[in-house]
């Protein structure tokens, strides 16, 4: 190496373990005014700007989960929002950071008294008030009809022959989501973030020994440990010897369960969970969650970034998905040749979506040469996984060239 060189380095790590040292002493003169005052604006103003600021993770995770309370306490909820969306990208590059774990529902919500934690609410059926048969027919799936001098049984037409309550579907009550809790079953409680808070601007929590980082793997995205040792099930096939891990699979199935339950919140936790941990599939939700704001704040950037992940390891829908951010740009710059290359990707591990969509961008000429054998190629293969569509535009396009000929 040049004797100029590691000069140069050795300047440049000078400056900056300096500025760590100066936005350190920064930091915690503006904690010891929050420790006065905890509802001091203009202190909270100034924290923020250490937090931009700083290039030490540990501190940074620090200052923003001290902000972020701090903004709750001050009914700040937009701000809090919004460090709350890069704190949680913190998570994901970091799982294991000590100060990330306060940032948990744990820390901050308390289970919902509406629902119970259930995330809905199950009110009587009105239509057959609870005992699951069907009112027309009293659940025996058919009419007595007088004609022609007798009785006839004729099928009903409310249950289809089913005997069971239409309405209800045969439960005996109905399901809706819970106003209070928004679904996610947990609620933000006051009390709780404000001693969070104040237990935060505690200067013991800024010696590094003082935290022990806990037994989970994921600290701050554990709220669904009740399920999971609730369920025998899935406890059986997670656990390992010594842990409480939960795998990918396992994750992914009380994914499914939630998003069938309609808790989209808690839905999009496991499948993050288990993405990563490296779970393809799980990929392509996450990325659908922030692609449709389902769950999670509708993001663009967000959805790019998991459909990306998921492409990397080889999976069509991601890989599809990806293409068609490019095709219309939506959070990405819009780029057809670029969009062209995924969807052919997708098409190629048999996507049957990419596919038609292949056909249409040959037919048309847009980031590939047009031709249209190439176009009939893969709307055959499509209309042979079911796609009507394809079956419609293969149909369209032979008559089409039979009335040329």
């Amino acid at each position: 190496m040049q004797p100029r060189s590691a000069i140069r380095i050795a300047l440049l790590c000078a400056v900056i373990t300096i500025r760590c040292a100066l936005a350190k002493t920064e930091g915690d003169g503006i904690l010891g005014a929050l420790r006065q005052d905890p509802q001091d604006k203009p202190t909270l103003a100034k924290l923020k700007g250490v937090y931009d600021r700083a290039t030490n993770s540990t501190q940074k995770a620090r200052y923003g989960v001290i902000y972020y309370l701090g903004c709750l306490t001050v009914a700040n909820h937009q701000q809090a929002e919004l460090v709350a969306f890069q704190l949680q990208r913190m998570i994901e590059a970091e799982p294991n950071n000590k100060y990330l774990m306060y940032f948990s529902r744990e820390y901050t919500h308390v289970a919902c008294p509406t629902c119970k934690e259930r995330g809905f609410r199950a009110r009587l059926c009105p239509a057959c008030e609870g005992n699951c048969k069907c009112p027309m027919c009293d659940g025996k799936g058919y009419k007595l009809v007088r004609s022609g001098g007798r009785n006839r049984k004729v099928k009903c037409n409310l249950c289809h022959k089913t005997g069971q309550c239409a309405k209800c579907r045969g439960r005996g009550n109905l399901k809706s989501i819970c106003r209070v809790c928004g679904g996610t079953g947990d609620i933000l409680s006051k009390a709780k973030f404000q001693k969070t808070y104040h237990d935060l601007l505690d200067p013991a929590l800024g010696k590094e020994t003082l935290i022990s980082v806990p037994n989970s793997p994921n600290p701050h995205l554990d709220p669904l440990g009740k399920l999971a040792s609730s369920s025998n099930q899935v406890a059986n096939s997670s656990k390992k010897a010594g842990s409480t891990h939960i795998d990918a699979d396992a994750l992914h199935t009380m994914g499914s369960r939630y998003w069938t339950l309609k808790r989209y919140a808690k839905a999009v936790e496991c499948f993050r969970k288990a993405a990563l941990q490296g779970k393809v599939e799980s990929m392509h939700v996450v990325g659908l969650a922030y692609f449709n704001g389902q769950g999670v704040p509708k993001s663009f950037s967000d959805a790019h970034y998991w459909f990306s992940k998921g492409a990397q390891q080889k999976s069509p829908p991601a890989t599809h998905m990806l293409g068609i951010m490019f095709l219309h740009g939506r959070g990405v710059k819009k780029n057809v040749n670029t969009a062209a290359k995924w969807i052919k990707r997708a098409a190629e591990l048999n996507d049957v979506n990419a596919q038609l969509i292949l056909g249409l961008l040959y037919m048309d000429g847009e980031g590939v040469p047009q031709n249209p054998r190439l176009a009939e190629k893969w709307w055959g293969k499509a209309a042979a996984q079911g796609s009507d569509m394809a079956k419609q535009n293969l149909r369209l396009w032979r008559n089409k060239t039979k009335k040329k000929r």
